[in-house]
């Protein structure tokens, strides 16, 4: 390698040590203003019957 090479790949190392920390930084500062979403309202579903329960224990393992 002549000695222009040299000093062009000495300097391609020190701009991607360059561009590393930035990342990094970029990384965690990012990740202090990330939020976690709220949970959202569960829907639930319901009907009514006039059987007793163990007569409807078989439709009733569908829902579960």
């Amino acid at each position: 390698m002549g000695m222009p090479q040299k000093k062009i790949m000495e300097e391609g190392k020190a701009m991607n040590k360059k561009f590393l920390w930035l990342f990094t930084l970029l990384f965690f500062v990012a990740g202090t203003f990330a939020e976690a979403q709220q949970p959202k309202k569960v829907l639930r579903i319901g009907y009514l019957t006039a059987n007793t329960s163990s007569a409807e224990l078989p439709r009733l393992d569908a829902f579960r």
